[in-house]
Protein backbone atom coordinates (compact mmCIF):
# COMPACT_ATOMS: atom_id res chain seq x y z
CA UNK A 1 0.00 0.00 0.00
CA UNK A 2 2.50 2.08 0.70
CA UNK A 3 4.09 1.89 -2.66
CA UNK A 4 1.55 2.73 -4.57
CA UNK A 5 1.51 5.90 -2.22
CA UNK A 6 4.94 6.93 -2.58
CA UNK A 7 4.46 6.01 -6.33
CA UNK A 8 1.21 8.16 -6.73
CA UNK A 9 2.92 10.99 -5.10
CA UNK A 10 6.41 10.86 -7.53
CA UNK A 11 3.98 11.00 -10.06
CA UNK A 12 2.04 14.13 -8.88
CA UNK A 13 5.52 15.78 -7.95
CA UNK A 14 6.76 14.70 -12.09
CA UNK A 15 3.11 16.51 -13.07
CA UNK A 16 3.28 19.51 -11.08
CA UNK A 17 7.33 19.53 -12.48
CA UNK A 18 5.86 19.87 -16.00
CA UNK A 19 2.89 22.44 -15.62
CA UNK A 20 3.80 25.13 -13.26
CA UNK A 21 6.45 26.39 -15.74
CA UNK A 22 4.13 26.60 -18.32
CA UNK A 23 1.82 28.65 -16.49
CA UNK A 24 2.01 32.08 -17.32
CA UNK A 25 0.68 35.33 -15.67
CA UNK A 26 0.00 38.43 -18.16
CA UNK A 27 -0.83 41.68 -16.98
CA UNK A 28 -2.96 44.66 -17.97
CA UNK A 29 -0.85 46.72 -21.33
CA UNK A 30 1.28 43.84 -21.80
CA UNK A 31 1.55 41.30 -24.49
CA UNK A 32 3.15 37.36 -24.69
CA UNK A 33 4.28 36.00 -27.98
CA UNK A 34 4.11 32.08 -28.57
CA UNK A 35 5.27 29.63 -30.38
CA UNK A 36 4.69 26.25 -30.87
CA UNK A 37 7.25 23.91 -31.96
CA UNK A 38 9.10 26.74 -32.55
CA UNK A 39 7.00 28.63 -34.99
CA UNK A 40 5.18 31.38 -34.54
CA UNK A 41 1.58 30.38 -33.03
CA UNK A 42 -0.01 33.79 -31.21
CA UNK A 43 -0.21 37.13 -29.60
CA UNK A 44 -1.58 37.25 -26.07
CA UNK A 45 -2.14 40.54 -25.34
CA UNK A 46 -5.45 40.15 -22.70
CA UNK A 47 -4.66 39.94 -19.13
CA UNK A 48 -4.78 36.81 -17.18
CA UNK A 49 -3.65 33.51 -16.05
CA UNK A 50 -2.38 31.26 -19.33
CA UNK A 51 -1.68 27.85 -19.78
CA UNK A 52 1.00 26.43 -22.14
CA UNK A 53 0.52 23.38 -23.60
CA UNK A 54 3.98 21.48 -21.76
CA UNK A 55 6.61 20.27 -24.43
CA UNK A 56 4.92 21.84 -27.27
CA UNK A 57 4.23 25.49 -27.06
CA UNK A 58 6.18 27.90 -25.06
CA UNK A 59 6.36 31.93 -24.72
CA UNK A 60 9.02 33.91 -26.46
CA UNK A 61 9.35 36.83 -24.92
CA UNK A 62 6.83 39.49 -22.77
CA UNK A 63 6.44 42.98 -24.52
CA UNK A 64 5.00 45.89 -22.62
CA UNK A 65 2.80 48.14 -24.44
CA UNK A 66 3.08 51.42 -22.51
CA UNK A 67 5.51 54.13 -23.69
CA UNK A 68 8.55 53.79 -22.24
CA UNK A 69 11.73 55.71 -21.87
CA UNK A 70 15.22 54.00 -21.84
CA UNK A 71 18.77 55.78 -21.62
CA UNK A 72 22.31 55.20 -23.33
CA UNK A 73 25.52 56.13 -23.39
CA UNK A 74 28.73 55.68 -25.33
CA UNK A 75 32.00 57.51 -26.51
CA UNK A 76 34.04 58.64 -29.17
CA UNK A 77 37.01 59.34 -29.53
CA UNK A 78 39.21 61.00 -31.71
CA UNK A 79 42.98 61.57 -31.96
CA UNK A 80 42.56 64.61 -29.34
CA UNK A 81 39.87 63.81 -26.64
CA UNK A 82 36.41 61.91 -25.74
CA UNK A 83 33.04 62.90 -26.11
CA UNK A 84 30.67 61.11 -24.42
CA UNK A 85 26.86 61.36 -25.59
CA UNK A 86 24.13 60.08 -23.32
CA UNK A 87 20.69 59.21 -25.15
CA UNK A 88 17.41 59.31 -23.82
CA UNK A 89 14.81 58.31 -26.08
CA UNK A 90 10.77 57.25 -25.80
CA UNK A 91 9.04 54.71 -27.46
CA UNK A 92 6.29 52.45 -27.72
CA UNK A 93 5.66 48.91 -29.34
CA UNK A 94 3.29 49.34 -31.95
CA UNK A 95 3.73 45.99 -33.93
CA UNK A 96 4.73 43.49 -30.93
CA UNK A 97 5.39 40.10 -33.75
CA UNK A 98 7.64 42.73 -35.45
CA UNK A 99 9.26 44.10 -32.47
CA UNK A 100 10.09 40.14 -30.84
CA UNK A 101 11.10 38.89 -34.81
CA UNK A 102 12.72 41.57 -36.09
CA UNK A 103 15.79 41.28 -34.71
CA UNK A 104 17.52 39.55 -31.78
CA UNK A 105 17.12 42.96 -30.17
CA UNK A 106 15.18 45.49 -31.55
CA UNK A 107 16.44 48.03 -29.56
CA UNK A 108 20.18 47.68 -29.52
CA UNK A 109 19.81 47.42 -33.60
CA UNK A 110 17.91 50.90 -33.34
CA UNK A 111 20.37 52.32 -31.14
CA UNK A 112 23.76 51.36 -33.26
CA UNK A 113 21.94 53.98 -36.05
CA UNK A 114 21.52 56.24 -33.41
CA UNK A 115 25.48 55.88 -32.49
CA UNK A 116 26.08 56.53 -36.51
CA UNK A 117 24.56 59.61 -37.04
CA UNK A 118 26.27 60.66 -33.48
CA UNK A 119 29.57 59.40 -34.39
CA UNK A 120 29.24 61.32 -37.94
CA UNK A 121 28.42 64.68 -35.78
CA UNK A 122 25.14 64.66 -37.09
CA UNK A 123 22.84 66.41 -34.98
CA UNK A 124 19.65 64.69 -34.26
CA UNK A 125 17.19 67.62 -35.90
CA UNK A 126 13.91 67.10 -37.07
CA UNK A 127 15.08 65.64 -40.11
CA UNK A 128 17.13 63.06 -38.94
CA UNK A 129 14.25 62.39 -36.12
CA UNK A 130 11.78 61.65 -38.91
CA UNK A 131 14.21 59.41 -40.38
CA UNK A 132 15.13 57.57 -37.37
CA UNK A 133 11.13 57.55 -36.08
CA UNK A 134 11.21 55.64 -39.74
CA UNK A 135 13.72 53.18 -39.15
CA UNK A 136 12.43 52.51 -36.05
CA UNK A 137 8.98 51.88 -37.45
CA UNK A 138 10.64 48.56 -39.36
CA UNK A 139 11.75 46.98 -35.52
CA UNK A 140 7.99 47.65 -35.00
CA UNK A 141 7.98 50.29 -32.23
CA UNK A 142 7.37 54.19 -32.69
CA UNK A 143 9.93 56.70 -31.54
CA UNK A 144 8.26 59.28 -29.60
CA UNK A 145 11.21 61.46 -28.45
CA UNK A 146 14.60 61.90 -28.46
CA UNK A 147 17.46 63.99 -27.02
CA UNK A 148 20.96 63.67 -26.88
CA UNK A 149 23.30 65.62 -24.56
Amino acid sequence: MTDIVIGLLVLLFLIILVIVPNIKILSKNHAMVVERFGTFLKIIDEPGVYILIPLFDRAIQFVCLDELEKKFTFSVADEKNTITYVVEYRYQVTDVKLFVYSALDSLSEFEKKIKVYLTNFIPIDDKVFHELKEYAENFGFELKSIISK
